[in-house]
């Protein structure tokens, strides 16, 4: 197999399967996590994706720049670390993996139970020695894609979704963008900054920024009561750390100081990180329970398609079209407005949502009330 086929493919059977983990993550913690501390959970595992990189990073430079080893010992490395990790999973207990077999089973629509109850005929079936027919299997099949497109059709008609969704897209748009166009804003003049000074500042700015928010971000929602609890309070404060973020970003266009641009690029990565933990936890919350699942799948495709995509596509076609890589840098910080947009309207529904249940809840106190004299 040429060696360049087999890069493509290995590359290919990564990325599939860890989509798996990171789908699942966000829909573990919002049913495990204690409701005190659900958003610090989230944030954590929200902080873990730069923490692995970066030590990835560090420990591939290490063996590169002071070792004899070959580039095949930095995947020798990883393979290790992760087959007890893979190995681990099939040792704990399903109740902590699947959702529906904890104890909280309230809310949990009849579809669910359905499912829960064609699995179960299923394993008895499977014991007893009977075999399916294929009729049998293809209606299961139409049944769960049925399932499947009625879960993508309640996404699409849920606004708060789709915002917080567009959200999390212009924020993953800005980060790639600033990834991508930094070193060669820096380095092109009036600013024409050495390699060198780019490289270590925005390292250490791209290494610390993201993880200080996104932890700073969890345990501030957690304090004014999470994301579950006070969905409205939580879109309230991300929206607040996104218009810190977009007031960071615009003033790093109209400035050719190099260290004031890095301060501004810090607060904007560290209050952009802050937004993640708890509009994660709203995509998630603001969906029923049985279809978070396929909520936090459809919002990674989104993530990548107009966030990891689109950020480098859009940016370089401007770059292109201008011939200066200084309109890529300011429509990578000008996007940040659309994070800050989207914001807003999550916030504004939020606040509708709780005032709508508020009122139903008075109208349930007060029946309840008269029931008695009736």
């Amino acid at each position: 197999i040429n060696a360049e086929y087999m890069g493509f493919l290995s590359r290919f059977c990564v990325g599939v399967t860890q989509a798996f983990p990171v789908i699942f993550a966000p829909v573990w913690v919002d049913e495990f996590a204690p409701s005190q501390s659900c958003t610090t959970w989230m944030s954590l595992i929200q902080a873990g994706v730069p923490l692995g990189i970066m030590g990835g990073y560090a420990v591939a430079g290490f063996l590169a720049a002071n070792t004899m080893l070959s580039w095949r010992a930095s995947f020798y490395i990883q393979t290790l670390l992760l087959t007890p990790l893979s190995i681990g999973w099939f040792f704990v207990p399903p109740h902590y993996i699947e959702p529906h077999k904890t104890p909280k089973v309230t809310g949990v629509s009849s579809i669910t139970l359905q499912v829960t109850s064609s699995l179960t005929s299923d394993l008895v079936e499977a014991t007893t020695g009977r075999k399916k027919n294929k009729s049998n299997r293809k209606q299961q099949a139409k049944a769960a894609g049925k399932m499947l497109l009625g879960h993508v059709k309640h996404l699409l008609t849920n606004t708060i979704y789709l915002a917080d969704c567009n959200a999390l897209c212009a924020l993953y748009f800005c980060v790639t963008g600033i990834q991508l166009w930094i070193t060669s804003y820096l380095r092109a003049p009036p600013i024409s900054r050495d390699m060198n000074s780019i490289v270590v500042a925005f390292t250490a700015t791209s290494a610390t920024a993201p993880i200080l928010g996104v932890l700073f971000g969890g345990k501030l929602v957690d304090k004014l009561g999470g994301y579950q609890e006070s969905m409205h309070s939580a879109a309230k404060l991300a929206t607040v750390f996104g218009a810190c973020a977009v007031a960071c970003a615009l003033p790093s266009m109209f400035t050719h100081r190099f260290w004031l641009i890095i301060f501004l690029v810090w607060l904007l990565l560290f209050f952009g990180g802050a937004v993640v933990p708890a509009a994660t936890g709203i995509l998630i919350t603001v969906v029923d329970r049985d279809a978070r699942p396929v909520a936090s799948g459809f919002s990674m495709l989104l993530y990548n398609l107009l966030g990891y995509f689109a950020g480098p596509f859009l940016s370089g076609l401007v770059a292109s079209l201008a011939h200066d890589h200084k309109w890529s840098y300011r429509l990578v910080m000008m996007w940040s407005n659309i994070s800050l947009i989207s914001m807003l309207i999550v916030w504004r529904l939020a606040v509708k949502r709780h005032k709508a249940l508020n009122e139903q809840n008075t109208i349930i106190q007060l029946l309840d009330e008269e029931v008695p004299a009736i």
